[in-house]
């Protein structure tokens, strides 16, 4: 069953803004809602009131993190914008920073963003942002790579950047003014997701692929499976997968060298994914959010 919406209603918006993006710059209901039992998948369809819309003159808003009491957005052209969500009715920004480039990915953790933009011609700049006063976010360091930015996750002091062209590339950012790359997995090929646990990274690359990372210079892959995420997130045992056409899946990855697919549901047209309690939320360009 669903959760009651008293108990849901304090934390739902949060979930929205870790979605990746607000389609028009709105912080939009939930309309899909999956719950996840077991191994198993039931669906049941709520429809919840819009806490609050905020309109800019922002380009586009491509993806959006929360930590704590702010929201970060990379806002496309415009750059990296820093909102107060202690009332989530009324956001306010306290903070902007605007790096050459359009923003398109973002990830957030301990003082720093780190923003992947696109630069033009085959061009992107990941760039590390110190956050710790959201006032005035100050970028302090840049690393350059040829494709496109698709995911950035982050373990420790290592980066891993995923996109087109770039594969899966490995920076140790233990001097954030100075990243340096440590390894690269599937150079000149195209990385369409990638989160990290532990000693592994699970991407999407023909396929999700289970990537042996406990030596970082060294990655090897170790497991796979057939569907085609656009992005990929880990929710306890399980990996969740946003496949396009080919809808919401969720992978039993207990054993890294044996990933098993045991739920999917193909009703949606599946860009993201990110769950939290029980719940996975998604987004699509045929059913929004």
């Amino acid at each position: 069953m669903l959760k009651s919406k008293n108990a849901e209603r304090s934390a739902y918006t949060r979930k929205l803004k870790r979605a990746g993006k607000w389609f028009g710059c709105s912080i939009a209901a939930v309309l899909l809602m999956m719950v996840m039992t077991g191994i198993g998948l039931s669906q049941e369809i709520a429809k919840m009131p819009v806490v609050s819309s905020l309109y800019n003159w922002w380009a586009t808003a491509y993806d959006v993190k929360v930590v704590g009491d702010y929201a970060y957005i990379a806002a496309g052209e415009t750059g990296l914008f820093i909102m107060d969500i202690r009332d989530p009715q009324i956001p306010v920004q306290v903070g902007f920073c605007s790096p050459q480039g359009t923003a398109q990915k973002l990830a957030v953790k301990d003082g720093y963003a780190y923003m992947g933009c696109f630069n033009g011609g085959s061009y992107s700049t990941l760039y590390i942002i110190d956050i710790t006063d959201p006032s005035t976010p100050t970028e302090v360091g840049q690393y350059l790579v040829i494709g496109y930015f698709k995911g950035i996750a982050i373990s420790g002091s290592t980066v891993y950047i995923a996109g087109t062209l770039i594969g899966l590339q490995t920076l140790d950012v233990s001097d954030p003014t100075k990243p340096v790359l440590i390894s690269t997995y599937r150079e000149r090929e195209n990385v369409f997701g990638v989160d990290v646990r532990g000693d592994y990274a699970y991407i999407s690359a023909g396929g999700l692929e289970i990537i042996d990372i406990s030596d970082p210079a060294k990655p090897v892959l170790v497991g796979k499976n057939v569907n085609y995420p656009s992005e990929v997130t880990l929710y306890g045992d399980y990996a969740l997968l946003a496949c396009v056409a080919n809808g919401f899946r969720i992978i039993d990855v207990r054993d890294p060298a044996k990933p098993v697919e045991v739920g999917v549901h193909e009703g949606v047209y599946a860009y993201n994914v990110v769950a939290e309690n029980g719940y996975a939320y998604l987004s699509g360009s045929s059913k929004g959010l």
